[in-house]
């Protein structure tokens, strides 16, 4: 695993999808992007 992928998903930012896989190279939706900002701030 790419160490930027490590970081995101121990610190719980990107959670992977509905079959919990991480997908960095599929479309980003509004929604998904504004989930990660949330987690990544700490809200």
């Amino acid at each position: 695993m790419e160490v930027w992928k490590g970081a995101l998903a121990d610190r719980t930012i990107a959670l992977g999808g509905e079959n919990g896989n991480f997908g960095p190279k599929d479309n980003l939706t509004r929604s998904q992007f504004t989930a990660f900002m949330y987690r990544a701030h700490g809200l």
